[in-house]
């Protein structure tokens, strides 16, 4: 027997299995809030929010991260998967969580794109630049 599901009928069964992760995980104690990221601070640019290819600017949190935490950056133009742009320097949080990295502004065509630092615990900031 050769039987399809319709939209409505894996939206209920897909709704089901997450209410059912929800409850084993309530069981182990483990949030399901712990595995999706986070968004904890917004991020700030020094000397501006803006720049031209090449120019070194200087991003940190407006809030605090996870310390003690190494930290990346990706640049979203649009697309759902972004473009990592790697920091002049390894960049990591200090042990309040706080950073101050630089990065160069890579080539991307003209515009506001929207940026985000993740840590090490998927913790994440984003603003525009």
């Amino acid at each position: 027997m050769n039987r399809r599901l319709n939209m409505n009928q894996c939206a209920l069964l897909v709704s089901m299995l997450l209410v059912l992760c929800g409850a084993a995980f309530a069981q182990t104690g483990v949030s399901v809030d712990t595995l999706s990221p986070s968004s904890v601070a917004g991020l700030n640019f020094s000397p501006t929010s803006s720049g031209r290819y090449g120019d070194t600017i200087t991003v940190s949190p407006s809030g605090l991260m996870t310390p003690n935490s190494s930290v990346t950056m990706r640049w979203f133009s649009g697309d759902p998967t972004g473009i990592a742009v790697p920091f002049i320097v390894p960049c990591s949080t200090d042990s309040q969580g706080f950073f101050n990295c630089s990065f160069k502004v890579p080539a991307l065509f003209f515009g506001s794109h929207n940026v985000t630092v993740t840590d090490s615990n998927n913790e994440q900031g984003s603003a525009a630049f």
